[in-house]
């Protein structure tokens, strides 16, 4: 019975190491498992960043986008109305030198009392309002050339 006890003593011994050594085994297997986990975090949160940053590149986009459709609608405005001002101020300029009876509304129109003008002061007025519209016509086509 001795010859068992002691058998049995060792066989109990052998096993301790065994499931000792298991055990050895299972912590490096779980260490380096948090480490991997570590390192897909680490991944994650890079591709998470990486998310933010390409949504804030497209918003940024979208944004430039917007803003230069809205100069170019602008830029298409302005044109059309330094068109209409230079396409008036030739207007002007080719009632102007009409003569006087050929054009009495244009006269009235430009006087403050409602009486005819002139022709030499409807002449002035409308060449005047010619000049003005040039003027307002160059401006806007320098603005458009600034906004190219």
């Amino acid at each position: 019975t001795e010859n068992a006890a002691v058998g049995l003593k060792d066989k109990l011994v052998r096993k301790c190491w065994v499931l000792e050594n298991e055990i050895g085994v299972l912590h490096k297997d779980h260490r380096l498992l948090i480490s991997e986990l570590d390192v897909l975090r680490a991944e994650v949160s890079m591709q998470r960043e990486g998310l933010v940053m390409s949504e804030m590149a497209m918003r940024g986009i979208e944004s430039e986008v917007d803003n230069r459709l809205a100069n170019i609608s602008n830029m298409h405005m302005l044109q059309q109305a330094q068109r209409i001002l230079a396409q008036r101020a030739r207007e002007l300029r080719a009632e102007a030198q009409l003569p006087a009876h050929l054009a009495p509304k244009t006269a009235l129109s430009l006087t403050s009392d409602n009486t005819a003008a002139s022709g030499d002061g409807m002449r002035s007025r409308l060449l005047f309002r010619a000049a003005a519209l040039e003027l307002e016509s160059e401006r806007l086509c320098e603005e458009t050339d600034s906004h190219t």
